[in-house]
């Protein structure tokens, strides 16, 4: 309640001679002062509506709504038994502006807690954003490397195998002399592998195997053997097969030629016949037989 109902309480209840001080002992809160005045005054007649006014305007000033109710009440009771008009009349006044500030109050803590559950829920809804980014941070993340590595190992493999891609209608013989220079390692691997350990006498060689032993891309070892030899693998091979079964028609063993074409890493006596005839132009047989033949 305000200050106003305060004064009014001074004025039904108190004598002239005590308005003064009365009063300002209840705007001041001093009520323990108040309660000895009461006690101390024999001009002033303690009855019961007038010590639970006195009481509902003491919880009212404290902001107790509910036992200030409770006391307006009872004063309103005993107000009514007694016939005191003016203690009726403040009680329901009093009720009156009671019941207004616990609606108030009901609604404020309605609202207030409204407000509470918004800012809860809000919190939540910041948390969960808040997660979310950080999987999308953690996805990005791993996006990043994942593109980072993806690229760098295309990089690597456009910059090993630029050379070993074969354009369709371009001339495989035409290589830059500096591709040549680059080659050097990669032909003496190649050499290396097919002639000084002796693959050439492998039935089973073949372009992939020599790529995979040498680490090259399959598609380069053509391109490298016809920069540096021009020559492709199959003539590599060939070449030194029918080096190797001279040596062998040269020697005192009086090989057969069957044995001579397997040992010499040809599949089949007839396409060492017809290798042999191409290059030297003349059988095997001949071959031997001749007194300076042909390297």
């Amino acid at each position: 309640m305000k200050s106003s109902i305060l004064t009014l309480l001074v004025l039904l209840l108190f004598s002239p001679d005590y308005i003064y001080s009365v009063e300002s002992d209840i705007m001041s809160g001093n009520f323990d002062s108040l309660r000895y005045r009461l006690s101390q005054s024999d001009s002033i007649k303690n009855t019961p509506q007038q010590l639970e006014i006195i009481q509902s305007c003491i919880h009212f000033n404290n902001n107790e709504i509910s036992k200030g109710l409770h006391h307006a009440s009872k004063a309103l009771k005993y107000a009514r038994k007694a016939g005191d008009i003016d203690i009726e009349l403040l009680s329901l006044q009093m009720l009156c502006n009671g019941y207004s500030l616990q609606k108030n109050e009901k609604e404020l803590s309605y609202y207030t807690r409204q407000l509470k559950e918004e800012q809860k829920q809000t919190i939540i809804r910041l948390q969960d954003t808040v997660k979310c980014y950080r999987i999308y941070c953690i996805i990005l993340l791993i996006y990043s490397i994942l593109l980072s590595g993806f690229i760098y190992y295309h990089y690597y493999r456009l910059r090993e195998s630029k050379r070993s891609v074969v354009i369709t209608g371009s001339d495989p013989s035409h290589v830059d002399e500096e591709d040549k220079d680059e080659f050097e390692p990669v032909y003496t691997s190649i050499i290396q592998y097919v002639v000084a350990e002796k693959h050439y006498l492998d039935k089973v060689i073949d372009i992939a195997e020599v790529g995979k032993h040498c680490h090259i891309n399959k598609e380069l070892v053509n391109k490298v053997l016809s920069a540096k030899a021009n020559m492709t693998l199959l003539e590599l091979v060939n070449n030194h097969r029918l080096e190797h079964a001279c040596s062998l028609l040269l020697d005192d063993s009086n090989k057969t030629v069957d044995a001579i074409a397997d040992e010499s890493g040809f599949k089949t006596t007839r396409t060492f016949l017809r290798q042999f005839k191409s290059r030297y132009n003349m059988l095997p047989s001949e071959y031997r037989r001749s007194d300076s033949p042909p390297h």
